[in-house]
């Protein structure tokens, strides 16, 4: 479930999006403005994660330029 109220993360150094992936708890939802290479660089990521027994659900939110990233496992 999912408030009105998003808090957005912005990835503040060089960007490592696996390591960004890792941070996120299982069940914690993320939020990320999607600029620049973050679209595909999360997917490639998440591609990487996987065959590490990661999983995430993305979602996005066109109107408000957005990523939602939850962690399932």
């Amino acid at each position: 479930m999912r408030t009105n109220k998003v808090a957005v993360s912005e990835i503040k150094t060089r960007v490592d999006y696996v390591k960004t992936l890792q941070c996120i708890g299982v069940g914690e939802t993320r939020s990320f403005k999607m600029t620049g290479t973050l679209y595909q660089g999360m997917h490639n990521a998440r591609y990487r994660m996987r065959e590490k027994g990661f999983d995430f659900l993305f979602e996005t939110d066109a109107e408000k330029n957005l990523m939602h990233i939850t962690r399932i496992k």
